[in-house]
């Protein structure tokens, strides 16, 4: 799988650097998600901070965005109200969501796409 070989180059690059990780999940079997601590080698004193690495297919970016980037009260209020207007907001995307359960995706390009659609 592409994305699974993308973080493992990601992070191998990094180690190159004087990046020292310490794996939160396993390099192996996580295919999009990587959670680990890092530090900086080259800073005496360097402590270790959390990081994720999350590839996504390009046309999902602004839906990650807002997913990954956003507060957690900010999150669950975007999925408040695309619930309100039958709709259901992932990191995937925006999708309108029919009575029967099914669901299409309506946006997840742009983080404005997704307001603008979030916003009719």
């Amino acid at each position: 799988m592409a994305s699974r070989h993308s973080i493992q180059v990601i992070i191998k690059k990094l180690e190159e650097n004087g990046v020292e990780f310490i794996h939160l999940t396993n390099l192996l079997t996580d295919h999009d998600l990587y959670k680990g601590l890092f530090k900086l080698n080259s800073l005496p004193g360097s402590l270790f901070r959390r990081i994720d690495i999350l590839i996504v297919p390009f046309d999902e970016l602004g839906s990650a965005l807002i997913q990954w980037t956003g507060n957690d009260l900010f999150n669950r209020r975007l999925r408040t109200l695309a619930k309100s207007k039958s709709m259901k907001l992932t990191q995937h995307g925006l999708f309108s969501v029919e009575p029967d359960g099914s669901s299409t995706k309506i946006a997840s390009k742009t983080e404005m796409d997704v307001f603008n659609a979030l916003g009719r």
